[in-house]
């Protein structure tokens, strides 16, 4: 109070200072987890350099400017934009048949790009132009069958017709299953055979061309070099479940990282793309209230993996990062922002507020 004396008894003094620290510290965490302060490597691996060597003044060495190099600071609005989402409009059988309530969605959301397929018949045309509408760009690709690809012409119409079409992809894992008439080597051939042709549609249109993805090591080394062709390599990464900052399970690659992580990924497209920058044009987790498989995690973990993998690719220098996906196509699908019944899972709220 005013008039006495303010000396704080050195009990009450002991205990100031440490709430100051619990604040400090507690504030350092937000803001680090809002991505508003961030840690810098220098002093992450200063730290753990003490510890091993059992030395406290290495932390303080380690982590100077002079060890190491100063990190480059970005724009939060580079890194939102950096995000993107799948979609799969033509999937009439699911809740995207509730096509302006998703629009609605994904305008909440605050996302603005989508990975879908390009319109080449007349029927999504105007969900396309909506998007246009809207603000929100597509990064759309086209199935094939063996060399059964559609023409340059015929892509670009369909791109201009759309309206929102900001970069052109090559046919999905054409190693995976059958697809692009046939999987394993023969659609890493089938793919490569129309690359060509997808350059030649994105020259015209003046927008990016990214490359194929894959869903094996091989396919990545068996393609062949995409540079003469495409703007930017194609990765889809997942993580089985795990923390997306995970070194990676089973055996390692060339350069001693172990499949799964961000690095090995990021190995692979230098297979077949050695001077191009990555896209990861899908990445996500299999989320449910109530997980029972293997690799699937409860949907509160989801939404801090999620914010994380963004984070993780951003830093690792990939330029845009497409969440799968928008929601569960079906109720026993977990990979979705949304539920079946299009209500917001927690993954959601995290990538809105972000």
């Amino acid at each position: 109070m005013k008039g006495k004396d303010q000396t704080v008894p050195s009990s009450a003094a002991a205990t100031l200072r440490r709430r100051r620290i619990i604040f400090r510290c507690v504030g350092l965490v937000v803001l680090t987890a809002c991505g508003c302060a961030l840690l810098t490597n220098a002093s992450l691996r200063g730290d753990a350099l003490a510890k091993r060597s059992g030395d406290p003044s290495l932390a303080d060495t380690a982590g100077s400017s002079s060890a190491l190099h100063d990190e480059q600071a970005s724009s939060a609005a580079a890194f939102v934009d950096s995000i993107g989402v799948q979609t799969h409009i033509n999937y009439t059988d699911t809740p995207y048949a509730n096509w302006q309530q998703v629009l609605a969605e994904i305008n909440r959301l605050g996302v603005r790009h989508i990975r879908d397929a390009l319109p080449l018949t007349p029927t999504f045309v105007k969900n396309h132009q909506q998007l246009a509408a809207a603000g929100i760009r597509c990064t759309c690709g086209f199935s094939i069958n063996k060399g059964n690809a559609p023409t340059p012409e015929a892509i670009v119409q369909a791109a201009r017709a759309a309206s929102d079409v900001e970069a052109l992809e090559a046919p999905n894992e054409c190693d995976a299953g059958t697809n692009c008439g046939g999987g394993s080597d023969a659609g890493v051939t089938h793919v490569m055979a129309v690359l060509p042709q997808l350059a030649q549609a994105a020259r015209t249109l003046q927008v990016p061309a990214i490359g194929p993805s894959f869903t094996r090591q091989e396919a990545y080394a068996a393609s062949g070099p995409i540079t003469p062709w495409m703007t930017y390599g194609n990765l889809h990464v997942y993580f089985g479940g795990r923390n997306p900052g995970s070194e990676g399970w089973g055996a390692g690659d060339e350069q001693g990282h172990r499949y799964g992580s961000f690095d090995w990924w990021l190995d692979q497209s230098k297979r077949n793309a050695p001077s191009l920058p990555e896209l990861i044009t899908e990445t996500g987790y299999e989320a449910f209230d109530t997980p029972t498989r293997p690799g699937t995690i409860p949907v509160q973990l989801e939404g801090t993996y999620l914010v994380r993998t963004l984070l993780l690719a951003w830093n690792h220098g990939v330029q845009r990062t497409f969440i799968y996906e928008m929601l569960d196509e079906f109720p026993d699908s977990g990979y979705g922002l949304l539920r079946h019944d299009l209500s917001e899972k927690p993954a959601y709220l995290a990538i809105k507020n972000l």
